[in-house]
């Protein structure tokens, strides 16, 4: 899970750059329109234009990508310790670098500053000498129709897409979905963005300095989308990760809380799932004054079809006493016999029935064809953690291991659940890898896992975020370089230092809030449909963490930190060299 998750932030960091990267060449290309015109004139060809860009992004990208494995590999001597502090045990071992991993870090890297230049490349050589020589230091305005009408038709293809596994469809589809909304979304930008800046602009407006850095943002369209959309990529993530991550939690406590009914559960101090009890603990807990039903719970790991899947081994005549159980089709009692139960939506992907035959392979005994017995409703099956119920004497045939993953007490008559903690802490003194819990205590257990995931993934996101920022900064500053001789106007006609200042920083925060309002809307949008989907297996609702609202105004106001450099540069041009400063 955790390469899972490393890898996707991995992902994530390169799409960030890569807007960057776009930004960047594009501001560059721009600010040499001249120097490219002269090129054009004196005989060079689109095509050379147009590798003498992409040779300098491969430059770019190969000295980039060896200083970013440098950082990498430092920056994985503080992974365990940023793990640990979520909960995410990484084991202790030497550092072990790979060629192989080295080699795809540069290949990637080279290839995304490649790719990311190929646009502002592009639009190089495609300009003529004498346009280009004749050009100002704007891009147009105007976003191509076909851009526009390809947009739209991406964005709605992926909204259609990601909206398929709701309805029954393979769960490829969300990913599919989502990235295709992406490059929609991307696609249109341009245009899509220009009421958004308008609207928030309007904010700061009501000073010269709000008014021109307003007019700055909307002048150049693809380079402040751009800007844009790299900050909102990585909050987008932030926000899906928060969404799904409260939603999971909140359906993980309630499906425990509604089915579940013992006072008092008896595991593993380290958690862990296939066992970590003792099987001599139970006659204990059994034997303690005040106990009034207690039964135990054991899981195990079979082979499904090449996959490796749980199940969990109950006593069916006392599991209804500590749990209520919802049955779809038959009875827990028939486990006796030697059946399995299954969840609901696994009798309905797999068109099974009560009576068919479930082919299950063990360690121990090898294939094995246990007839269904019974489905049990789905939000039943996930509190007990596993699709798969057979009976202690049935997991005693096939498993040779016999310790007890949890046990689940009920307090007797006259004994309150605290007492009865109490008590068992008490007897159990002796088994220091055991813990005595009450409901609300396991229920916060059974969730810890998701916060700790999920906190992980916001820490390594915010690290991404930090690229996004440097983002701002860097196009704030080439544009700064780009408008130095309408600046120096500005300041000819009166505007102050602190004006020319804040003329960026309003720029600079308007980008910010932008970005927040679009990442918002993608996370909640993407959030959405993997709830969705992810509903079709569990029971599952939206739940949005409104009380991570800080972070996004926290996020809202990276704009002033990225801003500081670009306008203090802005403010100290002088004057004069400003004007004579000559456009490219």
């Amino acid at each position: 899970m955790l390469r899972i998750v490393l890898i996707a932030m991995s992902v994530a960091a390169l799409i960030i750059g890569a807007f960057l990267i776009a930004n960047t060449f594009g501001i560059v290309i721009t600010q040499r329109t001249r120097e490219l015109a002269v090129l054009r004139a004196a005989g060079a060809t689109g095509g050379q234009v147009l590798g003498s860009v992409l040779l300098e992004a491969l430059i770019v990208g190969v000295v980039a990508s060896a200083v970013g494995v440098v950082v990498g590999v430092l920056g994985t001597l503080g992974l365990r310790s940023l793990s640990r502090a979520f909960g995410v045990a990484i084991p202790e071992g030497d550092l072990d670098i790979q060629p192989l991993a080295i080699l795809a870090a540069l290949i990637l890297g080279v290839g995304v500053t490649v790719l990311a230049a190929l646009g502002p490349a592009r639009r190089a050589a495609a300009t003529s000498p004498i346009a280009s020589m004749r050009a100002s230091a704007g891009e147009p305005e105007r976003v191509p129709v076909r851009r526009r009408i390809l947009g739209i038709l991406v964005l709605g293809a992926g909204v259609v897409i990601a909206g398929l596994p709701s309805q029954g469809m393979p769960m490829p589809c969300l990913g599919l979905g989502i990235g295709l909304a992406l490059v929609g979304v991307v696609t249109l930008a341009p245009v899509a963005l220009r009421p958004l800046i308008s609207l928030l602009g309007l904010i700061g407006s009501t000073s010269v300095a709000g008014q021109v850095a307003r007019e700055s943002a909307l002048r150049e369209p693809r380079r402040t989308a751009a800007t844009v959309m790299a900050l909102a990529f990585g909050l987008a993530l932030m926000v899906f990760a928060a969404v799904v991550g409260a939603s999971v939690k909140a359906a993980t406590a309630e499906q425990y809380r509604e089915v579940i009914a013992a006072d008092v559960v008896v595991e593993s101090a380290g958690q862990e799932m296939l066992g970590g009890v003792h099987a001599a603990v139970f006659d204990e807990v059994a034997a303690v004054d005040g106990v009034g039903t207690a039964t135990r719970i054991k899981y195990g790991h079979w082979r499904d079809r090449g996959v490796t899947s749980a199940l969990s081994a109950i006593e069916p005549d006392r599991i209804t006493e500590v749990a209520h159980l919802r049955m779809i089709d038959g009875e827990l009692a028939l486990l006796d016999a030697g059946g399995v139960v299954i969840a609901e939506r696994v009798a309905a992907e797999r068109g099974l029935g009560i009576g068919d035959a479930l082919p299950m392979t063990f360690a121990r005994t090898g294939e094995v064809g246990l007839p269904i017995v019974g489905i049990i409703a789905d939000g039943s099956a996930q509190a007990l953690q596993t699709d798969y119920l057979v009976s202690l004497a049935t997991y005693a045939q096939h498993f040779t291991e016999d310790m007890d993953a949890s046990i689940f007490v009920t307090a007797a008559d006259g004994v309150s659940p605290e007492q009865l903690a109490a008590a068992l802490a008490v007897a159990l003194e002796d088994h220091p890898t055991v813990q005595v819990r009450d409901h609300a205590a396991v229920v916060a257990g059974r969730t810890q896992t998701v916060d700790q995931l999920f906190g992980l993934v916001t820490v390594l996101l915010a690290f991404a975020m930090v690229i996004a920022v440097l983002g701002i900064a860097n196009t704030l500053s080439l544009s700064i370089v780009e408008r130095t001789r309408e600046i120096g106007l500005l300041r000819a006609v009166g505007m102050s230092r602190a004006s020319a200042w804040l003329m960026v920083e309003i720029e600079a925060v308007l980008v910010s809030a932008t970005a927040v309002v679009v990442g918002v809307l993608l996370g909640l949008g993407a959030a959405v449909a993997t709830i969705a989907a992810l509903a079709t297996t569990a029971p599952l609702e939206l739940v949005v963490p409104w009380d991570q609202g800080l972070v996004l105004l926290a996020v809202s106001a990276v704009g002033l930190v990225a801003g500081v450099l670009p306008a203090r540069r802005a403010a100290r041009l002088p004057v004069l060299e400003a004007i004579a400063e000559r456009t490219a």
